[in-house]
């Protein structure tokens, strides 16, 4: 069968540009996972860093500020549960290497264990974006923004856990999760947002850091 030419000439034109767009996605793709890299590389090289965790579910608002010691390898917090439904309740938490405590009421509470670099929930936040399927870059004059959308894995899931045991949310785990993160113009993480979306709800984790360049203030025990 003889194809005409104009028809033939549109049939290469759309080999062409399949080529070209899956090229422009696996490079943005690629490119993406290197920034994510850098970013935990940064995050790693600070002395510490100030937070602000916002974590809006369904049935529950939780808000977390604190600071993040590297150099001492200590975290204190202050955590806000705001239910839906109930009573709200304030505490602080202080981790370090060896254990965990949280003041109810003045009195302090052991919590188990102590924590490790691997847990900060800002670097398994970017772990979830670098697992994704879909990871975008956009450029913003003040740097660059990382956009990802997945089904939720393993690592997700684990994520998900920690934030539905603060939060004490009723919501089941979620299937599907998306976000954004926001880098400077030298590849530090800003911000990050990530929402979990279920059946039954949805839950939006909204982290800002600030580095330290200085030993940050930790309250301790």
């Amino acid at each position: 069968m003889e194809v005409k030419r104009p028809v033939l000439l549109t049939i290469i034109a759309g080999i062409i540009l399949a080529g070209v767009i899956y090229y422009i996605y696996t490079s943005s793709f690629e490119d993406a996972k290197v920034l994510l890299s850098h970013a935990k590389s940064s995050i790693l090289s600070w002395k510490g860093w100030g937070f602000e965790e916002r974590i809006n579910c369904s049935d529950t608002y939780v808000f977390v500020k604190g600071n993040v010691s590297l150099a001492t390898h200590e975290i204190s917090t202050s955590i806000s549960v705001v239910p839906k439904q109930g009573s709200p309740e304030a505490y602080l938490f202080y981790s370090n290497k060896s254990t965990s405590l949280v003041n109810l009421e003045g009195a302090w509470i052991s919590r188990g264990r102590g924590w490790d670099v691997e847990d900060l929930l800002v670097l398994r936040l970017l772990d979830v974006a670098m697992n994704s399927t879909e990871i975008y870059i956009r450029g913003i004059p003040e740097g660059k923004v990382i956009l990802f959308n997945s089904t939720c894995g393993k690592t997700c899931l684990d994520v998900f856990t920690l934030t539905a045991a603060l939060t004490e949310t009723k919501i089941s785990s979620p299937s599907v999760v998306s976000g954004r993160i926001k880098l400077t113009l030298n590849g530090q993480p800003e911000s990050l947002v990530v929402v979990f979306k279920g059946e039954k709800g949805v839950c939006r984790l909204e982290y800002d850091l600030i580095p330290y360049n200085e030993q940050p203030l930790i309250i301790k025990p």
